[in-house]
């Protein structure tokens, strides 16, 4: 008999420090194979096959802002109203025929985070980054787009919520 611990002290028998041979000791849940850090430069082809969704996505979104009419800028004005009421006044408040264009304008903006968010979490996967980090990162890179969007636009139309 060997003597092992359990690997994640959950063992189908003993709670930890099970006296099984290793070739019969199974635990529950076996363990998720680490992600590796990669250095090896990646080729024009392999990036844009790695970013191929965040393609689609940033046509799909500037595709959207025309076929949206303006909803896709609102909803992103939505997502972003609690910061951006901060800084400016409430839509309401702004004037109404310049409302809708920048809806569109902003969503047309917003379309290309989807690329950079991309590019941001491959680096972040080569770095050997969790997929949940990665995730959050790229839609956190999406928020602060829109923001941005939304903050460069009314900086550069005063004449809009003033």
């Amino acid at each position: 008999m060997i003597a092992t611990a359990c690997a994640r002290a959950k063992c189908r028998w003993l709670p930890c420090g099970c006296l099984l041979r290793r070739t019969s000791h199974v635990p529950i849940d076996p363990p998720l194979p680490a992600t590796t850090p990669s250095s090896a430069p990646l080729s024009a082809w392999q990036v844009v096959r790695a970013l191929a969704g965040s393609i689609l996505a940033t046509l799909a979104a500037a595709l959207g802002a025309f076929l949206s009419m303006g909803m896709l800028g609102l909803l992103l004005y939505a997502i972003v109203s609690p910061v951006l009421g901060l800084g400016f006044p409430a839509l309401d408040a702004w004037d109404q025929t310049a409302v809708w264009p920048l809806t569109i304008a902003v969503a047309l903006l917003w379309a290309p985070a989807f690329l950079v968010a991309g590019g941001v979490t491959l680096a972040l996967q080569r770095r050997g980054w969790r997929r949940r980090a990665r995730v959050a990162v790229y839609v956190g890179v999406l928020w602060l787009a829109a923001l941005l969007s939304w903050a460069g636009l009314l900086l550069l139309n005063p004449e809009v919520w003033r």
